[in-house]
């Protein structure tokens, strides 16, 4: 392809793309990402920043997304093991601000 006189190479296959392909990436977030949850959520954002870009063809946002598709599955232990560490942690804090409620209202009986 020829742009006011300067050859852009490789953008004659991408000449015959349809416009969908670049921005409706969704459907690449598919089962090689987990269905909900943080990956999944940052998965989805990744798509979107992807679908915005005019300066990537669509081989290569595919190969984007298809990157970050090994990088997470080498890395589902350890994010499962992080998620299921910050929801013991939460659950310390809740019950901890239970246990303060229950001294409080403890307290305030016995000031009566």
């Amino acid at each position: 392809m020829i742009l006011c006189g300067i050859r852009l190479s490789g953008l004659d296959d991408e000449a015959k793309v349809g416009f969908h392909e670049h921005v409706f990436l969704e459907p690449l977030i598919d089962d090689r990402f987990p269905s909900s949850g943080p990956v999944r959520h940052f998965m989805e954002l990744v798509a979107v920043g992807l679908s915005k870009s005019p300066y990537l063809t669509v081989a290569e946002k595919h190969a984007h997304i298809a990157w970050y598709a090994e990088y997470f599955k080498d890395k589902y232990e350890l994010i499962e093991q992080s998620q299921a560490a910050a929801a013991a942690a939460e659950a310390a804090v809740e019950a901890e601000r239970q246990r303060r409620r229950q001294s409080a209202m403890t307290d305030e009986s016995n000031q009566q």
